[in-house]
């Protein structure tokens, strides 16, 4: 049997996760912002699709990936984090050419806030599993 039989499968994983990661911060954002998880707007529900395409498109363009075993946790975090401040720049670039004023920032920063630490917290869960 290979060494490394199941490492293929990592990338499918990571994908996964973090797009859990993302929803479950948008969810949670639903929840303190409208008082449920589900939308009382239809346009939240084009913003959770344009959240999930920013990221997947960073997630394979910053090889996300890709991430070593050799690798320390801090930089595996640190590769992590630049995607995700490279997501958060595209995001509000597309804010700010949109100028959608209809979508609450409390529930941006909440979504941010809540994906951030799921993130870092599930990618140092795996680090340390995998280790």
């Amino acid at each position: 049997m290979s060494e490394h039989r199941f490492s293929k499968y990592f990338p499918v994983l990571f994908l996964l996760a973090d797009l859990a990661c993302l929803n479950l911060g948008i969810f949670s954002a639903n929840y303190e912002r409208f008082g449920g998880f589900l939308y009382t707007n239809e346009s939240y529900l084009t913003l959770q699709v344009v959240l999930n395409l920013a990221w997947l498109m960073i997630f394979f363009s910053t090889k996300l990936h890709e991430i070593s075993r050799e690798f320390r946790l801090i930089d595996h975090l640190n590769k992590v984090l630049t995607g995700l401040v490279i997501n958060l720049s595209v995001v509000f670039a597309l804010w700010f050419v949109a100028k959608p004023f209809y979508y609450s920032r409390q529930h941006l920063f909440i979504t941010y806030l809540v994906f951030t630490l799921l993130l870092i917290f599930w990618r140092s869960v795996w680090h340390y599993f995998i280790r």
